[in-house]
């Protein structure tokens, strides 16, 4: 069962990679074109389009897979679409109030957020929908088609000056995926058009809480880099991050595989956890050794001298990378298990540590604030999880 699911992940985790190296090609030249400040800016909005994402998304993906684990439920889809699209409703009335009341979002980008956020909940009720099928290489797909749309950025983007471009050519490459992405023939139309009462997401809460904790501890510091320092920080910043989420692919992949299967009941041994754990740590070590000594060639020679700052970071995010390997086998057993609630009240103590840190870290010693915050945080995730699969195959 494992070396199917691995050899399953490593295929799912190829696509990964193929769209996210035509990411990484997209983002190297804007980088080079934009300079750090206005990148910045679109490193900026692409954070808030995919934290408000996540908020929105309330669990609902891990908890249809949970259901469709225990019972296939043909109508159930259409159940998912109608809550998506209703947290979407909320999460736009957020930003509003946000934006009146603070000054940390730009009332002229929320056109453009809004618009992206709608499709991303489209796109991520599909996710869903797939997940659950066990057809994680559609999400693969998905990614190289988006980001093959997104090179068409590089043709109207010539200087700092045609920044904004950006968030209409991110829109319309949302559009393209969703008309063949999106599963229609998974509506129950006639359930759409009645007056049936909506599935119960009671139990969606413990995923909300995971995936909303989550997409704050992963983006938060961004926004504080943004508001404490300056926009040019956070492209420094972005710039070693884009690489950091491009590596972490592959837990990603064993995720979404693992995850279906961990869900059912006995779907997975403590053994099988284990041999999981040393294999993916082996792994992290080999691509953070590449990672640490590539560092200036990725930032440095692909980007400019501007961003030599960012290639210091990603030598120290290559611990991060060996941490992430190491997780990912724990952290999708715990989610898929009766356990998860006892998961939530631990990941929000890190993420209370993470904002607290990078609070008083980055106005002392800079960008060099967070990378520490973050290395801290991640060790403290391991003992958690640990602590926690004891307890799920005592």
């Amino acid at each position: 069962m494992l070396r199917k699911l691995f050899k399953k992940s490593m295929y799912y985790f190829a696509t990964l990679v193929g769209g996210k190296i035509l990411t990484a090609i997209v983002f190297i030249l804007l980088a080079r074109i934009l300079q750090p400040e206005k990148f910045g800016l679109i490193t900026y909005f692409i954070t808030v389009v995919q934290l408000m994402s996540v908020l929105a998304d309330f669990g609902l993906r891990s908890w249809y897979q949970k259901m469709m684990a225990k019972k296939d439920n043909l109508v159930l889809f259409s159940g998912l679409l109608t809550w998506r699209l209703i947290f979407y409703g909320v999460s736009v009335m957020v930003l509003l109030s946000l934006s009146l009341i603070t000054d940390w979002l730009n009332i002229s980008l929320l056109p453009p957020i809004f618009i992206a956020l709608l499709f991303e909940a489209l796109i991520s009720v599909s996710d869903a929908y797939y997940l659950a099928q066990q057809k994680s290489i559609f999400l693969g797909y998905k990614l190289i088609a988006r980001n093959l749309l997104l090179f068409t950025s590089l043709l109207l983007i010539k200087s700092p000056a045609d920044y904004q471009r950006f968030f209409l050519i991110y829109n319309l490459a949302l559009i393209g995926v969703l008309i063949f992405y999106f599963p229609l023939k998974a509506l129950d139309w006639q359930w759409l058009t009645t007056s049936k009462k909506l599935p119960k997401i009671k139990t969606a809460l413990p995923y909300a809480s995971i995936d909303g904790l989550g997409i704050i501890y992963g983006r938060a510091d961004g926004l504080m880099i943004e508001n404490i320092i300056n926009s040019a920080a956070l492209g420094i910043y972005g710039a070693a991050y884009r690489y950091l989420d491009a590596f972490n692919l592959l837990p990603q992949a064993l995720f979404h595989n693992l995850f279906p299967i961990a869900a059912k009941k006995n779907g997975i041994n403590f053994p099988q956890v284990k041999k999981m754990v040393g294999v993916m740590t082996l792994l992290g070590l080999g691509v953070a050794a590449m990672v640490f000594f590539l560092s200036d060639w990725l930032t440095i020679m692909l980007m400019g001298e501007q961003y030599a700052a960012a290639g210091v970071i990603l030598r120290y995010f290559s611990v991060v990378i060996v941490m992430f390997f190491f997780n990912a086998p724990l952290n999708t057993v715990i989610q898929s298990s009766d356990q998860v609630k006892r998961y939530v009240p631990k990941l929000g103590l890190i993420v209370a540590i993470n904002i607290i840190l990078n609070l008083i870290l980055l106005p002392k010693i800079g960008l060099m604030g967070a990378v520490y915050t973050m290395i801290i945080c991640e060790m403290i995730l391991i003992i958690f999880n640990c602590g926690l699969i004891k307890k799920i195959y005592r």
